[in-house]
C-alpha cells in the first residue's frame, strides 16, 4: 500500500488551496479559519492515523481492531474516573501505562504474531475479529459484575459527552474572525504533534525503530542479520496499543459518545488522512488528516452543489479514501506467480463413502424441516425464517470471499440497496412482489460492478477498504435520497401471494427461503466445477499468471461482484418482505463487518458455512431470552447479555489466526486424524507391515494428509486448476 507519490499529492492539494485564495476565490481569512480550525478538528484523525502508520509499517499488518483497542482504552479510564472517582491523572496514568501495555502483549501473543505471514485476507478478518470482541466483551463483564456482584459503577454504554484529561468544564478560546478552540481539542492537538514528532524520529533514527521497520518489510533478511521478530513484535504491538490508548482517553471528549461505532467511524476516517499519506509516513498521515479536514470545511462552506446532496459532507473523507487507494495503491512492479501460488485446502472427507459425506447435512436439513413444519411454534418460527434469509445472505460472502478470494465489506450496502429499491417499485409504481423482486437483484448486481470497478486494480486490505468506504458512501449518500428512502417513514411491504403459494404464511415463508437456500447452493457447487469456476480460482490464486493463459481478471473480478451482490439483495427483499417494512437505517454499513466474521467462523469456502452463521445470528437472541427443552429435560430462563453474539462472532474471526479456513475445516481435520489413528491402531494389531505402511508408506492416510496440507499433491489437489 506504499508509494511515493503521496507527498507530491498532499503538496498539490496545499498549493490548490493557495491558488484559490490567491485568485480570490476563497478569502484570505478564511482559509486561515479552515486552515486553523482543520488543523484542531483533524488532530484527533491525525493522531489514530499515526498509531495505523505505527504498526502497519512495523508489523505490516493493517489493524481495524484500532477502533476496538482505542474504545477499550477510553471506556475503562472513563469507568476509573467517573465510576470509581480516581483523579484525572491516576486513570490517564493507568490506562497508558499499564492496561494498554498489557493489552498489547496479550494480542501479540494471542493473536497478531501468529498473523504476522498469515494471506492478507485472514489478517483482515482477525483485525475485525478484535474490532468487535474488544468493546463487547468489557461491556459484557462490566455489566455482569453490576448485576451480579453489585458493583456501583455506571454501565457507561449511553454516554453523550465522555470525559477527558482536561479541565471540567472544559475552558473555552476566542482567537480572531470567529475562530473558538476549547480546552479540549488543544490538549489533543498538543499530544498530536508531541506523538508525531517522537514517533518519527523513533523510526527513522533509532536502531531498535529501524529493526522494527525491517521485519515487516524483510521479514528473512532481518533473521539473517540477527534480528529478533518475536521481541520487536512484541514491542511493536505494545507502542501500537499504547498510541491507541493515548487516542482512546485524550480523544474522548472530541467524539463525544462513548460507543464503539463513533471510534470505529473515526478510525475509518483516519484511514483516509492515512492513505493520503502515503502509510508509511508519521507525518504525512497527521498531513493527510489536516487534509482531509480542511476539504470538508471548505467543501461546506463554498461548494454550493454539496448542500444539495444530503451526507455528502459526512461522505467526504470516505470519498478521498477511494481516490487515494486508487491512485497511490497502485504498483507498477512487475507481478510474477503460478496459477497454484494458493492451493486449496485439503479435503479431510475423502477417505469417507458419499453417503457418509452426506449424513451430516441431510441429519441437519432433516431437524430443521422438522422444527419448521412441526416442531416450532409461531415464535421460534419467526425466528428461524428470519435466520434462514440471513443464511441466504451470508452466501454472498461464500462466492466473493471464499470463492473468489475477494474481502467485500460491502454486502451490507447491496442488502440495503435491494430493501429499499424493492420497496420504493412496490409502493410508488405498483410492481408485483416478483417484479420488484428481480429489478432489485438486477439493480444491485449493477452496483456490484460500480463498487468492482474502482478496485479492479486493487487486492487484498485496499480492496476490502474501498469497499467499505463505498459502503459509507451508499449508506450516507445515496440511500439518503428521499425519493429512494421514503424520509423517515421508509416502505412496507405486504407478503405476496405467489400462484399457490400464499407468503403470509410463515411456514410457507420460510419454505420458499429454504428453495432458494437450496439452488443457490445448487448454483455455487456447479460454479466450482465449471469453466468460469475454474477462472475465478485461477484468478484468485495469481491474476497475473491467469491473465498470461488468456484470463481476464477484470472480466472475471467483476462476475464475482456481480452474482454476490445478486444474492446479497435478494437476501435483502426478503427480508424487508419477512420484516414488513423498511427504512434506511435498517441495515447500517458496519453490519457487513459482523457478517464477515459469523461466516468466517465457520468457514468461507464452505456453503454450509454460510448458513449455519445465518442460523447462529439469527436464533441467538431467542436462545438469549431463554427456551426449555421437551418433555421437561431442561429449561433456562434467559439473560440479557446481548454482547454475547459479537463476542463470539469476534473470538470467532480471532481464531482465523490457528485456523485460516474456520471452524467446519478444523472439526473436519480432527475427525479426519482421529481415524487415521484408528486404522493406523488396527492395522498394528493385524499386520506390522500395514501398520508401517499406514504410519509412513507413500499410500497411507497419514502421507496423504501430510501431502494434502502441504499443498504438494496433483494439480487436482491445488483447486483443480489444470495446466
Amino acid at each position: 500500500m506504499s508509494s511515493r507519490r503521496p507527498p507530491a499529492v498532499v503538496l498539490s492539494a496545499f498549493l490548490a488551496f493557495l491558488v484559490l485564495t490567491a485568485s480570490g476565490v476563497i478569502p484570505m481569512d478564511q482559509f486561515v479559519r479552515d486552515i486553523i480550525t482543520g488543523s484542531v478538528s483533524g488532530s484527533i484523525y491525525a493522531l489514530i492515523a499515526a498509531g495505523l502508520v505505527l504498526t502497519y509499517t512495523t508489523t505490516g499488518i493493517f489493524n481495524l481492531g484500532y477502533a476496538g483497542i482505542a474504545f477499550s482504552a477510553a471506556y475503562v479510564f472513563f469507568e476509573l474516573n467517573t465510576g470509581l472517582h480516581w483523579p484525572q491523572w491516576a486513570s490517564a496514568a493507568f490506562v497508558i501505562l499499564v492496561f494498554c501495555p498489557l493489552l498489547g502483549l496479550l494480542l501479540d501473543i494471542a493473536i497478531f504474531r501468529r498473523l504476522a505471514r498469515a494471506p492478507e485476507v485472514v489478517q483482515l478478518v482477525a483485525s475485525v475479529g478484535v474490532l468487535l470482541a474488544l468493546p463487547a466483551l468489557l461491556t459484557f463483564l462490566v455489566g455482569r459484575g453490576i448485576t451480579q456482584f453489585g458493583w456501583s459503577i455506571p454501565i457507561g454504554t449511553d454516554v453523550e459527552l465522555a470525559p477527558g484529561v482536561g479541565p471540567q468544564p472544559r475552558k473555552v478560546f476566542n482567537l480572531f474572525s470567529g475562530v473558538v478552540i476549547t480546552s479540549d481539542q488543544i490538549i489533543v492537538l498538543g499530544t498530536t504533534v508531541v506523538c508525531v514528532v517522537l514517533l518519527s524520529v523513533f523510526l527513522r533514527s533509532t536502531r531498535t525503530g529501524l529493526r522494527m521497520r525491517a521485519v515487516a518489510d524483510r521479514h528473512d533478511l532481518a533473521a539473517l542479520r540477527g534480528v529478533d521478530p518475536t521481541r520487536t513484535s512484541q514491542l511493536a504491538w505494545v507502542l501500537g496499543t499504547v498510541l491507541a490508548g493515548i487516542a482512546g482517553v485524550v480523544g474522548s471528549p472530541i467524539l463525544r459518545v462513548l460507543h464503539p461505532d463513533a471510534y470505529a467511524l473515526a478510525v475509518f476516517v483516519a484511514i483516509a488522512a492515512a492513505v493520503v499519506g502515503g502509510f508509511r509516513s508519521v507525518p504525512l498521515a497527521f498531513a493527510g488528516a489536516v487534509l482531509v479536514a480542511v476539504a470538508s470545511n471548505l467543501t461546506y462552506s463554498w461548494a454550493g452543489f454539496a448542500k444539495d446532496i444530503p451526507g455528502f459532507n459526512s461522505a467526504l473523507p470516505f470519498l478521498l479514501l477511494i481516490v487515494g487507494l486508487i491512485v497511490m495503491a497502485r504498483s507498477r512492479a512487475r507481478v510474477a506467480g503460478s496459477i497454484a501460488a494458493e492451493s486449496a485446502p485439503p479435503d479431510y472427507r475423502r477417505d469417507q463413502p458419499p453417503w457418509r459425506r452426506a449424513l451430516p447435512s441431510a441429519v441437519g436439513v432433516a431437524l430443521l424441516l422438522y422444527g419448521l413444519f412441526v416442531g416450532f411454534d409461531d415464535y421460534w418460527l419467526t425466528l428461524t425464517t428470519r435466520a434462514l434469509i440471513f443464511s441466504l445472505i451470508f452466501l454472498s460472502f461464500t462466492i466473493v470471499t471464499g470463492l473468489g478470494g475477494m474481502v467485500s465489506l460491502a454486502q451490507a450496502s447491496f442488502v440495503a440497496g435491494g430493501q429499499l429499491l424493492a420497496g420504493y417499485l412496490i409502493t410508488q409504481h405498483g410492481f408485483p412482489w416478483w417484479v420488484a423482486c428481480v429489478a432489485a437483484v438486477l439493480a444491485t448486481m449493477v452496483l456490484g460492478v460500480l463498487v468492482a470497478l474502482p478496485s479492479l486494480r486493487l487486492g487484498g486490505v485496499a480492496l476490502a477498504l474501498v469497499t467499505l468506504a463505498l459502503a459509507f458512501v451508499c449508506g450516507q449518500v445515496l440511500f439518503q435520497l428521499d425519493w429512494l428512502r421514503n424520509g423517515e417513514y421508509g416502505w412496507s411491504l405486504a407478503r405476496p401471494v405467489l400462484g399457490p403459494l400464499d407468503l403470509n404464511e410463515t411456514r410457507n415463508l420460510a419454505g420458499f427461503v429454504l428453495v432458494l437456500i437450496a439452488l443457490v447452493v445448487w448454483m455455487i457447487r456447479n460454479l466450482e466445477r465449471s469453466h468460469t469456476g475454474r477462472e475465478m480460482l485461477a484468478v484468485r490464486n495469481a491474476s497475473a499468471a491467469a491473465a498470461a493463459i488468456g484470463v481476464s481478471p477484470t472480466i472475471t473480478k467483476l462476475k464475482v461482484f456481480a452474482l454476490s451482490a445478486g444474492v446479497a439483495g435478494l437476501g435483502g427483499v426478503l427480508l424487508a418482505t419477512n420484516d414488513i417494512s423498511v427504512t434506511s437505517n435498517s441495515v447500517p454499513a458496519m453490519s457487513g463487518l459482523l457478517w464477515l466474521a459469523g461466516v468466517a467462523l465457520l468457514g468461507l469456502r464452505r456453503p454450509s458455512g454460510a448458513i449455519l452463521a445465518g442460523l447462529f445470528i439469527g436464533l441467538v437472541p431467542g436462545v438469549l431470552s431463554g427456551f426449555s427443552l421437551p418433555f421437561g429435560l431442561w429449561e433456562w430462563s434467559g439473560s440479557k447479555a446481548s454482547e454475547v453474539p459479537t463476542i463470539l462472532f469476534g473470538l470467532g474471526a480471532i481464531a482465523l489466526a490457528r485456523q485460516p479456513d474456520g471452524m467446519l475445516a478444523d472439526i473436519a481435520r480432527r475427525n479426519f486424524e482421529r481415524r487415521a489413528r484408528r486404522r493406523r491402531a488396527a492395522a498394528q494389531t493385524s499386520d506390522p507391515d500395514t501398520a508401517a505402511d499406514g504410519l509412513g508408506g507413500a499410500g497411507s492416510p497419514g502421507a496423504h494428509a501430510r501431502a494434502g496440507e502441504s499443498g504438494a499433491g496433483n494439480l487436482e489437489a491445488s483447486g483443480g486448476v489444470v495446466l
